[in-house]
């Protein structure tokens, strides 16, 4: 059911035609379950000029905003999402990621700080966190962050590849490797990603071998992708 708001008049600005909103707005649903979350964002935020109080409204146009990409516009929405719902983890990301982007890390870490503890994003604050802690140089705290991780099953690979990451970047190369093999220990298959990063690692490294080795293990356990065709 379309919120009760858009059954009324659509809202009129001076010299401007009223906006079709519901029209707006039902198209917009009809493209989110359809996935064209492009086509979603571009409806809902039409309907959202038309009524911009509807707080349905603004949260399906944020929302898509985000998903389609569109981060100049989910950026102007996420303070009026915050102030709607204050753990709204999306929008405190999304500003996050606009500060970082600007050189204010403390207001990166401060909207990081402030994504919620429960629910799904519970797995994602521990990575947002830890790298917002990076990027004002606190080693120590993105370790704290990262050991969230250990709260949760299976997880661990998880973890230390993020640790070896953040300990390539902050320039410890042997805590980093320590820790991209413990990854390799206790994942079953090499991914794609992890093998591309561990072994361009290795490789910076002058440990050619080890490259090697890891883009075979990569082909053995793809064969017939076009991954492991590229990497032959």
């Amino acid at each position: 059911a379309a919120p009760a708001a858009l059954h009324a008049a659509p809202s009129v600005g001076p010299g401007k035609p009223a906006q079709p909103t519901f029209g707006a707005y039902l198209a917009g649903l009809y493209a989110q379950e359809t996935r064209d979350y492009a086509a979603a964002a571009s409806f809902y935020s039409r309907a959202l000029e038309g009524d911009p109080g509807v707080p349905e409204l603004l949260g399906r146009a944020f929302l898509m905003d985000v998903a389609d990409g569109r981060f100049a516009e989910a950026t102007a929405l996420a303070p009026r999402e915050l102030r709607l719902d204050p753990q709204d983890a999306v929008a405190q990301l999304v500003l996050a990621i606009d500060r970082l982007k600007k050189g204010d890390k403390a207001g990166a870490l401060s909207n990081a700080e402030r994504m919620p503890l429960g629910g799904i994003h519970r797995f994602a604050r521990p990575l947002v966190l830890a790298w917002m802690r990076v990027a004002v140089g606190d080693l120590p705290g993105a370790e704290a962050a990262l050991d969230e991780l250990d709260n949760f099953n299976g997880f661990a690979p998880l973890k230390f590849f993020q640790l070896g990451l953040v300990y390539d970047f902050m320039g410890h190369p042997d805590k980093a490797l320590a820790d991209f093999n413990k990854t390799l220990s206790l994942s079953s298959r090499a991914n794609w990603r992890l093998t591309d990063a561990i072994a361009n690692f290795y490789l910076r490294h002058g440990q050619k071998k080890k490259a090697d080795e890891l883009y075979k293990r990569f082909v053995n356990e793809n064969p017939g992708s076009e991954l492991a065709e590229s990497v032959l």
